[in-house]
């Protein structure tokens, strides 16, 4: 059976979202979350 790590541990979200590799899949996230208020889209992160 395979095991999978949920995104609400601390941890793995920190190794999803908190990298440098993957600042295209928070950039992601981010605009989701926002797509129905009336923020501007994120483009960049630092």
């Amino acid at each position: 059976m395979e095991t999978l790590l949920s995104p609400t541990v601390d941890f793995v979200f920190k190794r999803i979202f908190g990298t440098e590799d993957n600042q295209d899949v928070l950039l992601a996230f981010l605009n989701a979350i926002f797509e129905d208020s009336e923020q501007p889209l994120v483009d960049s992160v630092e």
